[in-house]
């Protein structure tokens, strides 16, 4: 895979790639294992897994579709420098566009998909993503092949061991054969594949070229052919060129002309008889070209016969495929039923120098699929440059030691649309220390955010139900769950703006980048892993040093005003927006990701310039807390339409109005993100007097995400590791910092609306209607004589939880309903009101739920 890292992908534009599958047998799929540690882009921009056959997986086919063209090329040739540099290899292939006369051969190439598809038939394609890419393939070929009209006359033909023995297929076509040529390396050190060959086309006469395999040695017994119509010969291009002939070729001479048979097909029994995956591309060709490949240089004779060496290995070659699922691992195999459960299981996570080891009793109990938390690997997994694999050392339910291994495959990665993938490309650029990302990259990250936002709820039909463009029947209601889960993020299908060939669309994939950035941040160390390197004086660097050094400044700057510029835009349409049970669902998972996007966009900037003047991170962090707790005041001449469940030109925090209004719970993980984000604040603001600590977002903070007095220890390290982390921005923590940020967590844990004015104005009015202190007059107009009178009452005081945006009375039948109190406006800051008509006590109901719970 290294070759197809370094050579091959380079040359595809990874702009327009929307998947890619490569398939080995178990020897390719073993290097490729070897190479995990060298490779960056499996398990993200291509898959590589082992096909599961019961004999070798010997097909060397490309397969490249784009929405105008589909273009094939089969041979010989391994993914290999060998096989593509080094080795004689022949291929042939086949290019062509929508709207042509090749149904038949189009028709074919899907068959050779559905059958590698049809090789893990006992799997839900979910389960695994590579799996789920040959499928949309197979998918996307259909509709091609739709576009394309019958051949009238077909000179070409595409063909594998799905469709039986090659013999057969060949005579299919060609009928009756006066004479075969065969090129091949490999004859399985018998006549068995010439004979089978023979006994179905009736050959008059058939000419034998085999390739020198090894000094000298062909794999042919020595001795007279049993097959009295062959003849064995010298090859003209294997006597002229030094490199390993490897190429399989087979030619036809018939009396309606000559064809050629190119591809991965050797000359034995279990590849002819397609016991093996071949392919190959059958051809009608001239003469004079079927004469150019079969030319003889004489008899060949005196031959050592070649002995292959066959690898022992110490267990059994457990076939085993993974994925990274969001919020677990999942685990496939292909082992057979009585096998299982696997026993005395080793599992090793590995990516990079990094390795995690874990043992289990028992695997795959109840069938062949099976998930492990991620919360298993929690100190292994780390966003890096290098793909991570799993291997597996156990023994079978019947005894057998077995051992395997796999690519975690990105789930969300593999399966997303070319954009999702450059905003993970950029993001990784970011975190791994790899420069700036490019412009589009980080474009493209941030057009994610515009396209999740833009997302609606269905309009519903005439019954309240949620309607589906050309749906025709109403679908049955089902009851809301008392708690919508939105976290730990995991791959899911939110029914909208899901684009095929995704898993979760843009919805999901945003989890993916949240929950890679939030363990990232939780890490506790320098997002570099490196120390700053020394300063260097500008005055002994040359013109073309200070040039460069220019060019990254520019560069740099550029990147931030595109990160600034669309972040802003994002706050923007957070001031105005209208939360809906589309938006509530998405909205921290989006908020935050671009949030910690904007933060890793920062530090990748001033490692690149650290001369540039930027936001401090206190700035961009209290700028962040105000757009996602603050009050949301809209423009001067704003009119709230008949709709707006907003009845002022003030609308509520907006993470705040989502967790009331429809009832979202939250993982762990995203509190200690929070609470870091106000230690950071609380700590700047006591180490720069002239900062104010954002206390009232602080408090609108603790009551929607039900921050207790006392944190457990765990969650509270992690809290203060992840606040030092921001504090440090990039730079080396020390001890200082630390004990900055644990002092910063205590005063805030200390902090409660109990401390309040607005709090101890409703104590007052509770218990104490007699006196009040006179500063409260002030701000609540004839609070005493009102208060002493409601509590007076028959009923005493009566307590309503409102909107502390609202400016009217929330007792239906009072006088002041629906009519805009001015004394009322004091409720946006906390404090509670008496309605001079019913003497009903208003109070902000962040305000009322701290008081009476």
């Amino acid at each position: 895979m290294s070759f197809f890292e370094s050579v091959v992908l380079p040359q595809v534009d990874q702009d327009k790639l929307k998947g890619c599958v490569i398939l080995c047998d178990q020897l390719g799929f073993m290097r490729s294992t070897e190479e995990a540690a060298a490779l960056q882009a499996a398990t993200r921009s291509y898959s590589v897994m082992l096909a599961p056959h019961g004999h070798s997986f010997h097909a060397k086919v490309w397969i490249m579709l784009g929405d105008e063209e589909l273009a094939v090329l089969c041979g010989s040739g391994n993914l290999t420098q060998s096989g593509f540099i080094g080795n004689l290899e022949l291929f042939d292939g086949f290019r062509i566009s929508r709207n042509q006369g090749f149904r038949g051969l189009v028709s074919e190439v899907r068959g050779f998909v559905e059958g590698l598809i049809a090789l893990w038939a006992q799997f839900d394609h979910a389960h695994i993503p590579a799996v789920k890419l040959l499928a949309d393939t197979a998918g996307a070929i259909q509709q091609f092949e739709a576009s394309q009209s019958p051949e009238p006359r077909r000179r070409i033909f595409f063909q594998s061991s799905f469709d039986g023995p090659f013999p057969s297929q060949w005579k299919s076509v060609i009928g009756k054969v006066d004479s075969l040529d065969i090129c091949a390396p490999y004859f399985g050190g018998a006549w068995k594949g010439i004979q089978l060959a023979q006994s179905t086309l009736q050959a008059d006469q058939i000419n034998v070229f085999p390739a020198p395999v090894e000094k000298g040695t062909y794999d042919l017994p020595t001795g007279k052919p049993p097959v009295p119509e062959a003849r064995l010969l010298q090859l003209k291009l294997h006597k002229e060129k030094s490199a390993f002939p490897h190429f399989k070729l087979y030619g036809f001479t018939t009396k309606a002309g000559h064809w050629l048979f190119c591809g991965s097909v050797n000359a034995t029994e279990m590849a002819l008889g397609a016991s093996n995956i071949e392919a190959g591309i059958l051809r009608q060709v001239e003469e004079a070209d079927h004469a150019f490949y079969f030319k003889s240089v004489g008899r060949l004779q005196g031959f050592q016969p070649f002995v292959q060496q066959h690898e022992k290995r110490e267990n059994r070659w457990l076939n085993l495929w993974a994925s990274n699922q969001g919020h677990a691992l999942r685990l496939c195999t292909s082992e057979k039923a009585e096998h299982l459960p696997l026993r005395s299981v080793t599992l090793v996570w590995a990516s990079g120098p990094q390795s995690f080891e874990r043992q289990l009793d028992s695997l795959f109990e109840r069938s062949g699929t099976t998930s492990i938390p991620w919360a298993s690997f929690t100190h292994a997994i780390d966003p890096g440059s290098s793909c991570a694999t799993i291997s597996i050392r156990a023994t079978t339910a019947m005894g057998e030691p077995v051992e395997g291994v796999a690519f975690i495959d990105e789930t969300a990665i593999l399966t997303s649309e070319p954009g999702q993938r450059n905003a993970w490309r950029g993001l990784m650029a970011m975190l791994a220390q790899e420069g700036l990302p490019s412009a589009a990259d980080l474009s493209a990250a941030f057009s994610l955010i515009d396209q999740v936002w833009e997302d609606e709820d269905p309009k519903p039909d005439s019954d309240g139900n949620a309607k589906q463009e050309g749906q025709k029947t109403k679908p049955t209601r089902k009851p809301a769950p008392d708690r919508v889960p939105v976290w730990p993020p995991q791959i899911m299908s939110t029914g909208h703006s899901q684009s095929a060939g995704t898993v979760g669309g843009n919805v999901g994939w945003f989890d993916r980048i949240l929950d890679t950035l939030l363990r990232h941040e939780t890490k506790g160390h320098s997002t570099t892993g490196k120390k700053p390197g020394p300063v260097v004086d500008d005055e002994s660097e040359d013109a073309e040093d200070l040039d460069a050094k220019a060019a990254a400044a520019k560069a740099a700057q550029m990147r931030w005003d595109l990160a600034d510029e669309r972040f802003s835009r994002m706050e923007s349409r957070l001031t105005t927006t209208i939360i809906n049970q589309t938006r509530a669902s998405k909205l921290l998972r989006v908020v935050m990701a671009s949030f910690l996007v904007l933060l890793s966009v920062r530090r990748s900037v001033r490692r690149t310039a650290p001369q540039l003047a930027l936001p401090s991170v206190w700035d961009l962090t209290n700028r962040f807390l105000r757009t996602i707790f603050g009050d949301r005041r809209q423009g001067q001449n704003y009119t709230p339409p008949s709709s707006c469940p907003y009845p002022d030109s003030t609308f509520p925090p907006i993470v705040y109005d989502a967790v009331n209004r429809f009832h979202l719970s939250f993982d762990e993980r995203l509190l200690i993100l929070g609470l870091a984000l106000f230690v950071a604040a609380k700590a700047q603001a006591v180490e720069t007097l002239q900062k104010t600590f954002p206390r009232r977002l602080w408090l609108t903070f603790r009551i929607t995400f039900g921050v207790p007095d006392q944190l457990a220890s765990d969650t509270r390290n992690s809290v203060v590791e992840t606040a030092v982390h921001i504090m440090s921005d990039g730079k080396e923590d020390d001890i200082d910092t630390v004990s900055k940020a644990q002092a910063a967590l205590d005063c805030i844990l200390q902090d409660s609306w109990s401390a309040t004015p607005g709090y101890k104005i409703l104590d007052q009015i509770n218990h104490l209607p007699q006196s009040c202190p006179s500063h409260d007059s002030r701000d609540i107009p004839n609070i005493e004589r009102l208060a002493a009178k409601c509590l007076k009452g028959p009923k005493g005081a009566t307590f309503v939880s409102v909107s502390p945006y609202t400016q009217r009375c929330a007792v239906s039948g009072c006088e002041n309903h629906g009519i805009k109190q001015a004394d009322f406006r004091v409720l946006a800051s906390m404090k509670p009101v008496i309605c001079p008509r019913c003497l009903s006590v208003m109070v902000p109901d962040q305000l009322h739920d701290s008081y009476f719970e």
